[in-house]
């Protein structure tokens, strides 16, 4: 049983039966004590019970206080009978009140443990749980009488709570026989653990009676559509940043009542890593929740599924000017106007990049030459094209092999980025399956030949190589046309009239970079062929 709380109660000197250690042992037996940071005993006695408690408490390491190399623990003690109350006193314990019944505190207690005078048992048993009812633990000792013959309503109300709580009660009957006040009472020893409640905050439900908030979490997963995925971000930026000032303006409307209290309790900001901490201001407060919502949208598939690494990284590098940008429908939409902007360029780049990547990047690579067939392009013979295989350094065998995947990110991100760039050029929908998840699918089998993915067929080697064959030879093509136009390879008329009416060292250069036959088929599929970046994603 895990974090039980224990009270234990006094009485009475005529009602004072000290717990016998066997029984104490029992009370204790299962209670992580390890976990338990506040006891109370209500009924303390002479403190049999609390002596144990503490002893055991500094055993196990518990979160109280060490003070001149001794450990103290956050004990509260009541008893009833001054004498005792001196004895306690006198051993270095708290003593907190004298009537338990009386006792009204804000403090919480991860555990009361209490054997209290049996003749008000069912009283003091009721007062604990009213004490713990937004959570912890109470061990308890009572006359078995008191359970099993509820004859009066404080008993009634007290045997539904202990159903209601799931309470575990254990008969005894020999208990006391041999203890230092001796009696045949039959006893109950009842254990229960009540779970934390659910704080309120009458900010927080005031807000929510007009807001339906979906609260969403940087980098969750969610099956939002992007406009469905904007939405619920606004609505969820505008709860938190009422919700944030009403805790400011509340604060500083009660400060004149907590003039006592200054430099005890206080509103500031800063986190656990900062050494920076200042009084709250609520436009500082905005920017900071602009800043997060901001870095959230930039973190969100719904809204950045199509974006590449590099225009992913501008993006965050962007939120610090957007602090002073509210967080609203209008101006996302014309960051996302902007983005797409960036993206055509992006993408652009990304696909040359990749055409470098794939030809003359690593021609010192011997077997990277072998990636390139050379043509005669237009005004300079070096022009080349990419072939159906290619061949780029990236260690990926290594994965396969590998029990940790703390690497994966690094070795996958240019795959990634490979794919992305098909996906723009292919104009068609995107593979169900990425071919990051083909290739931890091959990594489960440790497959590291011919790996079938929507675009290429992969192959890893241990030298620190991957073949990719492409699987599409008209996006093969379409690749080349990019990289060759971008590239000035290709004469100007390409692509805009027909092979017979170029010049003749146009056809030349169209001969060597394709042949006639090919350009045909270009000219009579130049939607697709010649149609440049169709941005996959920009309506849905």
């Amino acid at each position: 049983m895990e974090k039980i709380g224990v009270t234990i109660m006094a009485s009475p000197i005529d009602a004072f039966y000290p717990t016998p250690r066997s029984l104490i042992d029992k009370m204790l037996s299962g209670v992580a004590l390890n976990t338990v940071k506040t006891v109370l005993e209500p009924s303390a006695g002479k403190g049999d019970i609390v002596d144990v408690v503490a002893k055991r408490m500094e055993t196990a390491n518990s979160r109280g206080q060490w003070m001149n190399g001794k450990y103290i623990p956050d004990i509260d003690t009541i008893e009833i009978n001054p004498d005792l109350r001196h004895v306690l006193t006198g051993k270095g314990y708290r003593v907190v009140h004298d009537d338990f019944l009386t006792y009204d505190t804000y403090k919480h207690y991860d555990l009361i443990i209490m054997n209290p005078p049996f003749a008000q048992g069912e009283k003091h048993l009721e007062k604990a749980l009213e004490l713990q009812k937004d959570g912890g633990a109470i061990v308890c000792i009572l006359n078995a009488e008191t359970i099993r013959n509820p004859n009066n309503l404080t008993r009634v109300r007290v045997n539904g709570m202990l159903d209601q709580y799931g309470a575990s009660i254990e008969y005894l009957s020999d208990e006391f026989r041999q203890a230092e006040r001796k009696t045949s009472v039959g006893i109950a020893l009842i254990k229960i653990s009540i779970p934390d409640s659910d704080k309120e905050s009458i900010i927080i439900n005031s807000l929510q009676k007009a807001n339906n908030v979906r609260i969403i979490q940087p980098g969750d997963p969610t099956d939002l559509t992007e406009a469905d995925y904007v939405k619920a971000t606004i609505t969820q930026f505008n709860f938190e940043a009422k919700a944030g000032l009403q805790l400011i303006w509340d604060y500083e409307a009660m400060r004149p009542y907590l003039a006592l209290s200054r430099g005890i309790l206080s509103l500031i900001f800063g986190d656990e890593y900062s050494h920076s901490h200042h009084a709250p201001d609520e436009n500082e407060y905005l920017r900071r929740v602009r800043a997060k919502y901001w870095e959230t949208l930039f973190l969100s598939k719904p809204f950045t599924n199509q974006f590449t690494s590099n225009l992913l990284d501008t993006c965050r590098r962007d939120v610090e000017r957007l602090k002073d940008y509210d967080f609203n429908a209008f101006n996302i939409a014309e960051i996302k106007i902007n983005l797409i902007n960036k993206l055509t360029k992006a993408t652009e780049d990304t696909i040359l990049s990749l055409f470098e990547t794939m030809s003359n990047k690593h021609h010192w690579y011997d077997e990277m030459s072998n990636n390139i067939h050379y043509f005669n392009g237009w005004k300079t013979n070096k022009a080349w094209i990419i072939g159906k295989k290619v061949i780029i350094p990236c260690r990926l065998y290594e994965i396969f092999y590998e029990s940790h995947y703390y690497e994966w990110s690094d070795k996958l991100a240019e795959l990634a980025d490979i794919e992305k760039t098909m996906n723009y050029l292919s104009n068609k929908p995107k593979p169900e399956k990425p071919m990051t998840e083909v290739i931890r699918d091959a990594h489960a089998t440790k497959q590291t030949k011919n790996i079938e993915s929507h675009y290429f067929t992969i192959t890893c080697y241990k030298k620190g190589t991957v073949h990719l064959t492409f699987n599409d030879d008209e996006l093969l093509k379409k690749f080349n046309i990019f990289g060759a136009q971008h590239k000035g390879w290709l004469p100007p008329s390409y692509g805009k009239v027909n092979y017979d009416n170029m010049e003749q060292d146009e056809r030349e250069v169209v001969d060597s970079f394709e042949g006639e036959e090919s350009y045909n088929e270009t000219m009579s599929n130049s939607g697709y062929y010649l149609s440049g970046i169709e941005l996959l994603g920009e309506g849905e």
